[in-house]
C-alpha cells in the first residue's frame, strides 16, 4: 500500500475538522460543547457545479467519520456549504454569512482563483484559516493572506510524468496547447522550464479559447510546426474539440494530458479513431486497473459517496476529505482552535510530516513561508496514466504498461 492513499479516514478527517476550527481565534478547545462548524464556499450551480457539488460531498463524508470517531476535540462537527456560482461577489457574500451569521470555526474559500481571492480579503483581515484545492499561487501569498493554505496540486505536478510519457512514444519535439486564459499561461510557464529540462524540445505554443468548438486552425500552425507531440491543457469539451479537430485533420499525433482532462465520458467524448493517440497523466484515484471494477484501495470512499447518488467529481470529493484529514491532525497539534496555534501546527509540516493516509494528495511540506504544495513532490506511485474510456464510479482505465 502506498502512504498517503489508505483510507485511514477517521483520524484524519478529524485532522480537517479541526483546522476549520480556526475561524474566530479563541482558543475553543474540547471543552466546548458546542458543534465544530465547516463553512464552505463552493460552486453549487453554473458550468461548475459538479466541482462544488463533488467538495460539498466531500466534507460532508469527512465530519461523518470524524464523528464517529469523537469529532474534533471533542466536538461534533457540521457542514454548511453555501453557493458562490462561481461568482467573487456571491462568494464573498457567502463567506461573510457563515463568518459573521453562522459563526463558523473554519471557511473552505472556494477553489476558483477569482473567488477564493476575493473570499481571502475578508477572511484574511479577520484571521480566520482557510484551507482550498486551489492551486493558483497568488491565494498563497503569505504576506497577503498569512492564514491560507492550499493543497491543490500545483501546476508542475504532472510534468515528471508527462514527460516519461513523451519519452515512451519517442517524442521529443513537442508543441504546447493551452487555454488562453489564466491556467493556460500557468501551465505553459511550468511547462516551458520543466520539459526542455527533462531533454524535451518545445517547437510550438498554441493557445484557444475555453469556449471554441473548432480549433482546426490551431491545430493545423502546430502541424506546421513540425512537432511529434502535443502537451495539452484543458477539460471536458475542449478536449473534445481538440481530438476533433486532430480526427478532421487525419493528423496521426500523439496528445498527453493531465488531470484536468480526465472529466466527462472519455469514451464518448474523443472520437473512436483518434482515441489510441490520447492519454493523460492524473491522481491515481482516478485510475482503475480492469474495465469493470474501481481498485479495492479506493472502495470503500467511492462506495460511501456512491450512497448519497452519482459521484460527480471524484477528486474534487477526495481532496476535500483529505482537507478534513489534515485539519483534524493540526488542530489536535494545536490543542486549540486558535488561528495562529492551528498556522503553527500546519507549518510544521515540512520539517515533521504527518502520518496521515490521504487520497488525492501527499502529506504537504508547509513551512512558515511556503504555505502551498510547490515544496511537496508528487511521487510517482500517486498519479497514473489514464487511457480513454467510459467513468465507472468516477474512475477510468488505466493505460496498459503504464
Amino acid at each position: 500500500m502506498v502512504r498517503g492513499i489508505r483510507l485511514t479516514a477517521a483520524v484524519t478527517i478529524g485532522a480537517l475538522c479541526a483546522t476549520l476550527t480556526a475561524c474566530g481565534g479563541d482558543d475553543g478547545g474540547s471543552g466546548s460543547s458546542d458543534p465544530f462548524r465547516i463553512g464552505a464556499v463552493a460552486p453549487l450551480s453554473g458550468p461548475y457545479a459538479a466541482i462544488g457539488t463533488g467538495v460539498k460531498e466531500g466534507l460532508e463524508l469527512g465530519a461523518e467519520e470524524v464523528n464517529a470517531n469523537g469529532g474534533i476535540l471533542g466536538r461534533q462537527v457540521e457542514v454548511q456549504t453555501l453557493d458562490s456560482a462561481g461568482d467573487p461577489a456571491r462568494g464573498l457574500a457567502a463567506a461573510q454569512q457563515l463568518v459573521e451569521r453562522d459563526k463558523v470555526d473554519f471557511v473552505y474559500p472556494d477553489a476558483f482563483p477569482n473567488v477564493v481571492l476575493a473570499i481571502l480579503q475578508y477572511t484574511s483581515a479577520r484571521n480566520v484559516l482557510t484551507v482550498t484545492a486551489g492551486a493558483t499561487p497568488a491565494i498563497t501569498e503569505i504576506d497577503k493572506y498569512p492564514f491560507s493554505f492550499s493543497i491543490g496540486a500545483p501546476f508542475n505536478a504532472y510534468d515528471e510524468q508527462m514527460a516519461a510519457q513523451f519519452k515512451a512514444i519517442n517524442a521529443t519535439d513537442i508543441g504546447l496547447l493551452v487555454t488562453d486564459d489564466t491556467s493556460g499561461t500557468a501551465f505553459t510557464a511550468v511547462w516551458e522550464k520543466d520539459f526542455p529540462a527533462a531533454g524535451l524540445n518545445i517547437k510550438a505554443v498554441e493557445r484557444y479559447s475555453p469556449t471554441a468548438t473548432d480549433v482546426t486552425a490551431t491545430l493545423q500552425r502546430l502541424r506546421g510546426a513540425g512537432i511529434q507531440a502535443i502537451a495539452f491543457y484543458g477539460a471536458g469539451t475542449q478536449t473534445s474539440a481538440v481530438m476533433q479537430g486532430i480526427e478532421a485533420l487525419g493528423w496521426d499525433v500523439p496528445v498527453v494530458a493531465q488531470t484536468a482532462s480526465v472529466t466527462g465520458d472519455l469514451a464518448t467524448l474523443i472520437p473512436a479513431a483518434v482515441q489510441d493517440q490520447f492519454r493523460a497523466v492524473a491522481l491515481r484515484i482516478l485510475g482503475r486497473s480492469t474495465p469493470d471494477a474501481v481498485d479495492a484501495t479506493f472502495q470503500p470512499f467511492t462506495g460511501k459517496l456512491k450512497s448519497a447518488g452519482p459521484i460527480v467529481s471524484l477528486v474534487g470529493s477526495a481532496v476535500s476529505r483529505d482537507i478534513v484529514l489534515l485539519l483534524k491532525w493540526a488542530y489536535e497539534k494545536a490543542g486549540s482552535t486558535d488561528s495562529a496555534a492551528v498556522r503553527t501546527a500546519l507549518e510544521s509540516t515540512g520539517a515533521s510530516p504527518p502520518d496521515l493516509d490521504l487520497l488525492a494528495s501527499p502529506v504537504p511540506a508547509f513551512s512558515a513561508t511556503v504555505h502551498n504544495m510547490s515544496a511537496t513532490r508528487f511521487p510517482p506511485e500517486l498519479l497514473t496514466v489514464i487511457k480513454p474510456s467510459k467513468p465507472l464510479d468516477g474512475t477510468y482505465e488505466i493505460l496498459a504498461g503504464s
